[in-house]
């Protein structure tokens, strides 16, 4: 299945809302993950395991580690779905 970046965005967007609990949070590729509001090391494990549902793909563990942003999120969903 083809995914593009904005559609990764728009369902990455709506899982940080719902982890943040903020519905009028507005985030960009460059904004660090762990200064959302309400962001520990939990949430950070939940957004990404929240995506990798939504998309049916199974982030590397190296990608993982590198996570820091919401444009890294994106990237390590788009890395994982299959071409």
């Amino acid at each position: 299945m083809h995914r593009t970046e904005a559609s990764v965005a728009a369902t990455i967007l709506a899982i940080l809302r719902d982890l943040t609990g903020e519905l009028d949070l507005v985030v960009d590729p460059g904004t660090s993950l762990r200064y959302l509001p309400r962001w520990d090391s939990i949430k950070q494990i939940e957004a990404i395991a929240s995506g990798e549902e939504a998309f049916g793909v199974d982030v590397h563990i190296r990608d993982i580690d590198r996570i820091s942003t919401v444009g890294d999120l994106i990237a390590a969903i788009l890395r994982a779905t299959p071409s």
